[in-house]
């Protein structure tokens, strides 16, 4: 496990374990930025990592559209580093 919201660890973990799949809590209401810590911590392939959102989603007016916009984010955050 390693915090998001700490994106100089993750970047050694990803280093010490290029091909490792990681917990990455604290996205959301712990402070934690989506985008910095995707950048940090996903491996080549654009996956390894796992990202809790729980009470952003369990919370949220509609669970079901803010999982899909979390998604959605996700998978544009995923296509820009590809590019």
């Amino acid at each position: 496990m390693v915090g998001a919201t700490q994106p100089e660890a993750l970047v050694r973990v990803r280093l010490a374990a290029p091909g490792l799949w990681f917990l990455a809590p604290g996205i959301g209401v712990q402070g934690g930025d989506l985008e910095t810590a995707l950048k940090a911590g996903l491996r080549r392939d654009g996956k390894g990592m796992l990202i809790p959102v729980s009470r952003g989603i369990s919370r949220a007016e509609s669970p079901a559209k803010a999982a899909a916009e979390l998604r959605d984010e996700i998978m544009h955050i995923q296509y820009n580093l590809k590019q």
